[in-house]
């Protein structure tokens, strides 16, 4: 009966199978260990040079820049994440990569001598000498030098910005430390002058100058009719000149109230006094005398004499006579005269009444008063209308003067906006003659002479790594494919039979024949 053994090799197993292959794994760890030390000799050296920039959040060009501010403006946020976006935009343009080899030079860039329009490319993948493994393969056609040694540039340059942060790093990676400052440096002082011409208007200030002059001309002749037309109304301001005519209205209207109470009462007082005064009789008797001759007697005279006319010529002729009849008709006449003669002979003396003669002066002191008054009223009424009249007149001119106030008012509004826009055009010209922008350079191009790549000390820890994992992966496969039977637990394990001798292998043990 066959001894039941493990499946699992024990450590010992372990120890020996790594034994065995010693020759195998020592010559994988070797080569790995080469492979890393002949990269450290071999692999180009990369060196890198960094330049930071400083973005002040808010571009200088809406505050500053005029044309920015023209016409109806909106309000909007502006968030740090967009103006930092849009400053890598710029540093990322094709433009500004163009004018950073034309700086720096093709030659320079390619390490090319003398180059020329139309020189080939690599045809392979090949390390350029900024130290950035290019996969372009082209034809000599199909490429100029200029246009490699841009795509190899953009290749090299890499800019980014830290989280929640305004700095801008520009990072450069070339193969000699001086190459990698003078990329850094030369993009940062294009950047500067790109950022300054597209966050700029050329000519804003000249155009704003003449603007002004254009509105200050409008604004004079819209003053200038103003003027005329207020002169020709007579009026300085429509709404004082309402209020003033308002006040003038209240007042003739209260005047005219109290003048109208006024004459009613004067007309009524006249009434009365002239009612009184035809009651009260206007003479009173003073003196009266009796026996005295009146008119009656020497009409009664009269009488007698044309009664003996009558009756003379009566005698000589007939009653139809006319000297007849005017006779008898004058008779007539002056007995009806006679008959209303008072008998009693008096004479009386009459005097004025006091009380007559105080109401006639009262009477005519108020008939006097409300003729006043009544003229009073007359003349109110017609000033009342003449300011009526001045009332619709200015009505009629309160839109024109209005409408020439409103112009007046808006060109001169417009005319100061655009005299700022001049200082604050004045102005940005002036920052953008000194290059100040709202972008500052926190560190140039730094000179860095340790190369970056390859890194030794990781370079060396995978060749450690690789040898020492190679080593366990050959052994491991070569015991996998080693279908000998190499020890008497192993025969017994997969033969399933018992061992019953073991001969223990010498140096100069020989194999017996037959």
């Amino acid at each position: 009966m066959s001894k039941s053994k493990p499946d699992m090799p024990s450590l010992a197993d372990f120890f020996h199978i790594l034994y065995r292959h010693r020759h195998k794994s020592v010559m994988v760890f070797v080569i790995s260990v080469a492979v890393a030390i002949a990269a450290l000799k071999w692999l180009p050296r990369v060196y890198e040079s960094e330049a930071k920039l400083f973005v002040r959040v808010g571009r200088e060009s809406v505050g500053l820049d005029p044309t920015a501010t023209t016409g109806q403006r909106i309000d909007m946020f502006e968030s740090r994440e967009n103006e930092i976006n849009s400053v890598l935009e710029i540093l990322r343009s094709r433009a500004l990569l163009e004018k950073v080899v034309d700086d720096v030079g093709v030659a320079k860039i390619l390490d090319q001598s003398e180059p020329t329009e139309e020189e080939g490319v690599m045809a392979r993948a090949n390390l350029n000498p900024l130290g950035v493994v290019s996969t372009h393969i082209l034809s000599k056609d199909e490429i100029s030098a200029r246009e490699q040694a841009i795509r190899a540039l953009g290749d090299s340059v890499h800019m980014f910005a830290g989280k929640k942060s305004s700095v801008i790093t520009v990072r450069s990676e070339s193969r000699s430390p001086e190459l990698a400052q003078d990329i850094a440096q030369a993009f940062v002082d294009r950047f500067m002058e790109e950022h300054l011409r597209v966050t700029r208007t050329e000519g804003s200030q000249e155009f704003f100058a003449e603007q002004a002059a254009y509105l200050e001309q409008q604004w004079n002749e819209a003053a200038l009719k103003l003027t005329d037309a207020k002169n020709e109304l007579g009026v300085v301001s429509i709404s004082a000149q309402r209020d003033l005519i308002q006040k003038q209205l209240g007042d003739l209207t209260d005047q005219q109230t109290t003048t109208a109470s006024e004459f009613a009462v004067a007309s009524a007082r006249v009434d009365k006094l002239k009612k009184t005064l035809e009651m009260i009789p206007q003479r009173l008797t003073a003196q009266e005398t009796t026996g005295f001759p009146t008119a009656a007697d020497t009409m009664r005279e009269k009488l007698y004499e044309l009664q003996i006319k009558e009756r003379e010529y009566l005698s000589k002729c007939t009653d139809e006579h006319p000297m007849a009849k005017m006779l008898k008709q004058q008779v007539q006449e002056a007995q009806a005269i006679l008959d209303k003669q008072p008998e009693e002979r008096r004479q009386a003396t009459t005097t004025i009444n006091p009380a007559w003669q105080q109401l006639q002066l009262d009477y005519l002191k108020e008939q006097t008063n409300a003729t006043s008054l009544s003229s009073k009223q007359e003349k109110i009424g017609e000033q009342y209308e003449a300011v009526q009249r001045r009332l619709r007149d200015l009505n009629a001119a309160e839109a024109k003067i209005t409408q020439l106030e409103g112009r007046a008012v808006s060109l001169e509004g417009k005319y100061d906006a655009y005299m700022e826009c001049i200082e604050q055009a004045r102005i940005d010209r002036a920052l953008a003659r000194d290059s100040i922008s709202n972008i500052n350079v926190v560190q140039p191009a730094t000179f860095v002479e340790k190369p970056t790549s390859p890194r030794r000390s990781i370079l060396l820890a995978m060749g450690l790594a690789v040898g020492m994992f190679g080593a366990l992966a050959i052994t491991y496969l070569a015991e996998q494919f080693d279908h000998s039977l190499k020890s008497a637990d192993e025969i017994e394990r997969r033969l399933d039979l018992p061992v019953l001798l073991s001969v223990p292998k010498t140096a100069d043990a020989k194999v017996p024949q037959g």
